[in-house]
C-alpha cells in the first residue's frame, strides 16, 4: 500500500527576484513519507523551508510563486505539482502561519461556508456544517463579526473551523499552535484524533507538544533535508537554536521591581520598588462598539524599568487590547495613565505613542517600505538623525538582528525574519517601553532570546504577550494573567 504522502527526490529553488539576490536550493533531493492517520511534527528554524514545503503540498508553490521544482510529490497518489489547489481542497487543507493571508470574507460564518459552497454542497448541509463548527470552536457569538476584528488566536481558530467543516484527509498546520491558548490546542488535537486525520504540523520550536496518538513522529528540517533519527534531531535542534536555554537569574534590584509591579498589577498594595514605574494605569476601562459584551477593566497596572513581564491568558481575553492602550493606539474610556519615572501625574496618548514600542502580532501591519534599509531608516529620519549616522545605525541593526542585506525587499523575507525586522526598527528608536505581542510565534527560541536580550536594559520595561509557558519561565521576572478583560489576582490561573 502506498504512503498517504510520498515525497521523492524533491528539489526546489525559488526564482531570482533581483540581480543582487543570491539564490540557493531550498530542498535538495528530499525524501519523506507519511502514512494515513499519522501525526508528523516537522521542526525547523525560520527560512529552513517549512512554509515552502507546506505550500508545495497544497499545490500553491511553484504554481503562484514561480521557481524550479524536480522530483515527485504525491498525496493519495495525486501529483500535487499538476493539480490545481482548488481541486484538492477536500483532500488537503492548510492553516497559514499568517492567518490574514488566508481570510477572504467579511463574516465569520461566511468564511466557513465559502469552501463548502465551492464544493457544491446543498444549502441545508452547508448551514448545518457551519453551525456545527461555530459551536465546536466557540465562535457562534462571533458569527456576524468581520474576521479582521478577531484576535490572532481567534483567527487561527476560525481557520481550523473552516478545515473541520471541509474535513480534508490531510491537515497542514503551519505554526498554528503558537497563537492558540492551551485549551484550544487540546480541543483541536482531540478533534483531529477523533476524526483519524493525517496531520503535518510545522513549528520553529522543540518542546512539549500535546500528545496526539501512538502514531506520532518528529523530524527536523535543516540544510534542505528532513532528519528523523533521534540523535540527528537533537544535534540539529542544538545547532539551529530550537530549544529554550536556561535563563540566568535576574539581579536583586530587577527582582524587587518585578515583585512590586506584580503586586500592583494584581490589585495588592505595592511595596518599595527599585525605582518609580515607567508607566502606571489606574481604573482603565475600554469597550469595543462591535465586539458584543467584551469590556476591559484593569484597576491597577504598572511597568517598572529593568523588568520583563509576561502577559498570559486565553485567546480573546484582552491582552492585545490592553497592549494597545499602553502604547496609545487606543484611548481608555475611563481611568488614566501616569509616569512617576518621568514625574508626570498624567500622560497623553501622544506621550505613550512616542514612549512605547509595540510589535503587532502580524509584522506586516508595520512593514510598508520596499527595502530593509528604508524600513530601518524611516523612524530615524522622522527623528531628524543625520544621514551618515542613519546609515551606520542601519548596518548595526542588520548585523544585530541577523537580517538580510540592506537592499532586500521585506516581502521576499520569511515571516520570522519580518518579525526580526519589525523589532529592529523599534530597537533603533530606543523606546523605554517595549511590548512584544506574540513575537515568539514563527521564530526560533535562539532568535527570540537574542531579540529579548538585545532589548533588555535597566532603563527599559519589556512586556511579552505569549501562550508559551516555557518562554515565560525563561524570560520573565513575573507572569500576569488575564481573563475576560480583567487581570487576575496573583496565584489565580
Amino acid at each position: 500500500m502506498d504512503a498517504f504522502i510520498q515525497i521523492e527526490n524533491l528539489t526546489f529553488t525559488y526564482p531570482r527576484y533581483s540581480d543582487t539576490e543570491t539564490v540557493s536550493k531550498v530542498f535538495d533531493n528530499l525524501n519523506y513519507t507519511i502514512d494515513e492517520a499519522e501525526f508528523h511534527t516537522i521542526i525547523g528554524a525560520p527560512e529552513s523551508g517549512k512554509t515552502t514545503l507546506s505550500r508545495i503540498l497544497t499545490g500553491l508553490v511553484p504554481r503562484y510563486s514561480g521557481g524550479r521544482i524536480e522530483g515527485a510529490v504525491k498525496i493519495v497518489g495525486i501529483d500535487v505539482r499538476e493539480a490545481r489547489p482548488q481541486d484538492i481542497i477536500d483532500i488537503v487543507g492548510i492553516v497559514f502561519q499568517n492567518p490574514d493571508d488566508q481570510l477572504i470574507t467579511t463574516r465569520v460564518d461566511s468564511e466557513i461556508a465559502y469552501p463548502l459552497e465551492s464544493l457544491g454542497l446543498e444549502a441545508q448541509l452547508i448551514d448545518q456544517k457551519v453551525q456545527q463548527e461555530l459551536e465546536r470552536f466557540d465562535l457562534a457569538d462571533k458569527a456576524g463579526r468581520n474576521p479582521a476584528t478577531l484576535s490572532g488566536g481567534e483567527k487561527k481558530r476560525l481557520l481550523c473551523a473552516v478545515l473541520a467543516a471541509v474535513s480534508p484527509g490531510l491537515w497542514i498546520l503551519d505554526e498554528t499552535l503558537d497563537e492558540m491558548d492551551p485549551h484550544w490546542r487540546s480541543v483541536l488535537l482531540e478533534h483531529l484524533q477523533k476524526q483519524n486525520s493525517t496531520v503535518l504540523l510545522f513549528s520553529s520550536k522543540m518542546g512539549s507538544k500535546s500528545k496526539y496518538s501512538h502514531r506520532q513522529s518528529t523530524a527536523i528540517l535543516s540544510q534542505g533535508q528532513l532528519h528523523s533519527d533521534p540523535e540527528a534531531i537533537e544535534g540539529f535542534a542544538e545547532q539551529d537554536g530550537l530549544r529554550w536555554k536556561p535563563r540566568t537569574q535576574p539581579d536583586a534590584d530587577a527582582g524587587a521591581a518585578a515583585g512590586a509591579a506584580a503586586g500592583a498589577a494584581s490589585g495588592a498594595v505595592a511595596g518599595a520598588a527599585a525605582s518609580q514605574p515607567l508607566l502606571r494605569g489606574e481604573g482603565l476601562r475600554f469597550q469595543y462598539p462591535n465586539k458584543g459584551d467584551f469590556s476591559l477593566q484593569v484597576e491597577n497596572f504598572q511597568l517598572y524599568p529593568g523588568t520583563t513581564l509576561t502577559l498570559a491568558g486565553p485567546n480573546g481575553c484582552g491582552k492585545t487590547t490592553l497592549a494597545k492602550l499602553l502604547c496609545g493606539l487606543y484611548t481608555p474610556q475611563g481611568g488614566h495613565f501616569s509616569s512617576p519615572y518621568f514625574d508626570k501625574t498624567e500622560v497623553t496618548a501622544n506621550f505613550l505613542r512616542s514612549s512605547a514600542a509595540y510589535m503587532f502580532q502580524n509584522p506586516d501591519y508595520q512593514i510598508f517600505l520596499s527595502t530593509v534599509a528604508e524600513e530601518l531608516a524611516y523612524g530615524l529620519k522622522e527623528a531628524g538623525r543625520p544621514h551618515e549616522e542613519i546609515h551606520e545605525l542601519v548596518q548595526t541593526a542588520i548585523e544585530t538582528f541577523d537580517l538580510p542585506p540592506a537592499e532586500t525587499a521585506p516581502s521576499l523575507m520569511s515571516y520570522g525574519t519580518r518579525k526580526r525586522l519589525q523589532a529592529a526598527t523599534y530597537w533603533l528608536l530606543e523606546r523605554p517601553i517595549c511590548i512584544f505581542d506574540e513575537t515568539d510565534s514563527g521564530i526560533s527560541p535562539k532568535d527570540f532570546a537574542a531579540l529579548i536580550e538585545t532589548f533588555q536594559s535597566p532603563e527599559r520595561a519589556l512586556l511579552i504577550i505569549s501562550h508559551d509557558a516555557e518562554l515565560a519561565a525563561h524570560f520573565s521576572d513575573h507572569i500576569l494573567r488575564m481573563h475576560a478583560g480583567r487581570l487576575l489576582p496573583e496565584g489565580d490561573s
